[in-house]
């Protein structure tokens, strides 16, 4: 058992190390699919346009394929199936078969919001036929990043390959000569622009569209996500600095902090000295045309020891040779390190050939990194007969209805990890059991391998006793007690040994908070699990005699509108069998909860027949309205004009913040021009406040007519009408005087009255004057006090 625990514990640490800054998974390293959504489909041609359509799959065989060897190299260029950055498993996504198929890949990432830099690292290799058809109907591999919110592409991160021989990079098979391929090649995507936002990763080959040629793709994705730069660490031992760029790019250009200095150019540069933590160096990326934007990204030198990840011991078979420069032994291992090996502690004896150990012992490893760091692990390596390191129990019982699991620790104690393990039905090993994880009882087999070393062992699984659960249902209980699902009492004549878990859901997903308290109506769910950890399942039923209120706010309201808080309109229960009753925020009774006029929250409680009672609290807002003072403008007369607009119209008005003008009281028609007012009458304004609150009030526009004072063009004294000139007038309040002149200039009559008895007879000193045209002169006050004048001329006829 300690050396299964020790392989795990190594595999964990690796894990940690490897990926803790990158989406689980992302680089394959659970050597699945996980997090990652499969694709197929066809490809086609649509409007002379290469048009792929592909639908959600699970991972397809020989279509989608975890590559894990680390001899095999691609049939048709040679190169190895796995990326040259020391991964252990790589992606091939489609193959050399034809059909006009297409296959995809993708991985969506959310960019954490707390990492300032954020990049993705990907290698890619690429196989296509070149059928010389055109480009729309050519083989093709994609590498794209879709921003989800916009559904758009990045540019920068989005590239196409289409069969051609004019590709960059691309070289012919020796096998074929019709086939182009193109070596491993790194790309790296700098995201750190997109931080909190969600991206998908995508990987796509397909066919030719005529379906006669193939086109497929070697796809790893690298496990780090943080750091387009790598080699700032500097650590007690540093002797100088060696920074590496992101690889995939065409230029490199470092400099200093302020960019007043250049230090050089390239992927990678070396300082002939320890630049101090906290130093600032700034790289600019020129990519190859067509393949990315320009980018500018900077790093800062920081303090950090270098620390190798070697499991602490290894087992292997007699006669197995053991590579301790792989990634099985060196877990994080990294082509920024130099490694050497050694057999004694003091490092002076050199491992001739660490790639093909053949005897147990313990080993050393020293790792140095360009800039003097480095860093010892020691690992013991045992090679022996293979069942030696082997435990198992070859008699395990499972519970009724259950399977077990051959690979588990129930039967395999402790299995070295690079064990080979399989399992038959049969002692001949003719049968192969399809699923181990998953047998019911019977006899089994069990082969173990390592190299060449090989051993068989029966296992034979039984079922243990089935387990006895009764359940009997608690009495009803009111709001506010509690009933304990854990109490004995309810499992009466059950087994006395089991382990209880409580669920809300029948498919026992979502776990009872605290089962000893439970205050819910419901039926909650049961398993037990007795000390062989077989189960049993049940319910129980609980019932809370308890009414639930749902309540909503009210609208709000303008004074000196109410809120009915009797509203059932504001209310849902699980039950019309209540009764409501409404309270202050002071537990007093509303008096006139129909009519609720203050702003305030209340709290209404319904109870049912049981005297079981919920309550919630509601928020009325009751909100005032402005002051409005009207001060009535003055009575003017014709052709003034009023301006209700003027602010002492509603001078003394408050807490408003617009004003409007209407001609009606039911404020339909808004008048134009308020401040243009000609015609007397009644006009109404509106104060709005905050809150759209409004009040109105009606102003009174008094203009009177225009003053004048009119007399005949001709009066006749000696008839019964019209015999006498005196002037009818408008808007005017008192006479001055009223003079007539003959045409000698001589004043022939004047007064002061508007009386028609009082007006002009036609004499003059006792004489009636001749026949002529007389002019009258006025001189009046109108309403407003003003001094009003006016001539005019008339002709006594005889």
């Amino acid at each position: 058992m300690k050396k299964l625990t020790l392989t795990l514990l190594t595999f964990i640490a690796f894990f940690c190390s490897k990926a803790q800054d990158c989406p689980v998974n992302l680089g394959f390293e659970l050597k699945d699919f996980t997090n990652w959504q499969a694709y197929i489909g066809f490809t086609t041609v649509l409007n002379s346009k290469n048009v792929i359509n592909v639908n959600p799959s699970a991972p397809i065989a020989n279509r989608h394929t975890i590559m894990t060897s680390k001899t095999e190299v691609d049939v048709f260029g040679k190169f190895p199936v796995l990326a040259p950055n020391g991964s252990r498993y790589s992606v091939k996504l489609g193959n050399s078969g034809t059909g006009s198929n297409a296959e995809r890949l993708t991985y969506k990432i959310d960019v954490p919001l707390n990492k300032p830099e954020f990049t993705i690292s990907y290698n890619y290799a690429v196989v296509f036929e070149d059928p010389n058809h055109v480009a729309s109907q050519q083989p093709r591999f994609t590498a794209k990043v879709l921003d989800v919110a916009k559904n758009e592409y990045i540019p920068c991160a989005s590239f196409e390959y289409i069969a051609t021989s004019s590709l960059p990079g691309f070289k012919r098979s020796s096998i074929a000569s019709n086939v182009l391929y193109k070596d491993w090649t790194t790309v790296t995507l700098n995201l750190s622009g997109y931080q909190g936002k969600e991206i998908l990763l995508e990987f796509t080959t397909a066919d030719c569209t005529p379906s006669g040629h193939f086109g497929y793709a070697y796809v790893d994705v690298y496990e780090s996500c943080e750091g387009l730069i790598r080699g700032v660490e500097i650590c007690a031992t540093a002797n100088n600095v060696t920074l590496f760029g992101p690889a995939g790019f065409k230029e490199y250009d470092w400099f200093n902090a302020d960019k007043s200095v250049k230090y050089g150019s390239g992927e990678s540069f070396s300082f002939n000295r320890v630049l101090p933590a906290g130093t600032k160096v700034i790289l600019d990326l020129t990519p190859y045309d067509g393949f990315g934007c320009k980018n500018t990204i900077t790093t800062v030198i920081v303090n950090k020891e270098l620390e190798l990840v070697v499991p602490p011991e290894r087992y292997y078979c007699a006669g197995d040779n053991v590579d301790l420069t792989s990634l099985d032994i060196i877990e994080n291992k990294s082509p920024y390190v130099n490694y050497t090996f050694f057999t004694d502690a003091n490092l002076t004896k050199p491992l001739a050939n660490p790639e093909d150990v053949r005897q147990s012992g313990t080993y050393y490893i020293k790792g140095l990194t360009l800039n003097g760091c480095y860093d010892i692990k020691s690992i013991k390596i045992f090679i022996s007969n293979i069942m030696d390191n082997v435990e198992m129990f070859d008699k395990v019982q499972v519970c009724r209805g259950e399977f077990m699991d051959l690979t588990s620790t129930k039967v395999l104690k402790k299995v070295p990890t690079p064990y080979k393990v399989s399992f038959f039905r049969n002692q001949e090993l003719t049968l192969p059991l399809t699923d181990p994880t998953r047998v019911p009882i019977g006899k089994y087999y069990i082969v173990f391998k390592l190299n060449d070393c090989t051993a068989i062992r029966e296992v034979v699984v039984s079922n243990f006793a089935d387990p006895i659960l009764k359940i009997k249902d608690p009495n009803p209980i009111c709001v506010g007690a509690t009933i304990n699902l854990t109490s004995l009492v309810h499992y009466a004549g059950s087994d006395n040994d089991f382990s209880f878990e409580f669920f809300n859901d029948a498919t026992m997903t979502s776990k009872v908070q605290n089962a000893s308290r439970v205050g819910e109506t419901g039926r909650y769910y049961i398993k037990v699990t007795n000390k062989n950890g077989c189960e049993a399942t049940g319910s129980i039923n609980v019932l809370v005699e308890n009414p639930v209120l749902n309540a909503i706010n009210p609208n709000e309201v303008c004074y000196p509108e109410t809120v009915d808080i009797t509203d059932r309109r504001l209310y849902t229960t699980s039950t019309d069998k209540v009764t409501f009753t409404y309270f202050d925020v002071n537990n007093r009774p509303v008096v006139n909860p129909s009519r609720v006029d203050k702003t305030g929250k209340y709290r209404v409680v319904i109870t049912n027949l049981y005297g079981c009672k919920d309550e919630k609290e509601i928020q009325v807002v009751v909100h005032p309205i402005a002051k409005l003072v009207i001060n009535h403008p003055k009575r003017t007369l014709e052709p003034y004009i009023v301006d209700i607009t003027k602010p002492e119209v509603i001078a003394g008005s408050r807490d408003y913040e617009r004003v409007d003008y209407f001609e009606d009281k039911e404020l339909t028609i808004k008048m134009t021009n308020p401040d243009k007012i000609a015609k007397s009458g009644t006009y109404y304004i509106v104060l709005y406040n905050k809150f759209g609150c409004y009040v109105s009030d009606a102003v009174n526009v008094d203009i009177g007519k225009k003053p004048a004072a009119i007399l005949p063009t001709a009066f006749t004294p000696l008839k019964d009408t019209n015999n006498k000139l005196y002037p009818f007038t408008v808007s005017l309040t008192r006479v001055v005087s009223f003079k007539i002149y003959n045409k000698w200039g001589n004043l022939v009559f004047q007064s002061k009255s508007i009386k028609p008895e009082d007006g002009w007879n036609g004499y003059y000193k006792g004489e009636l004057q001749p026949f002529e045209t007389y002019t009258w002169y006025i001189e009046a006050l109108d309403e407003l006090g003003e001094t009003y004048m006016t001539s005019g001329k008339t002709v006594l006829i005889l």
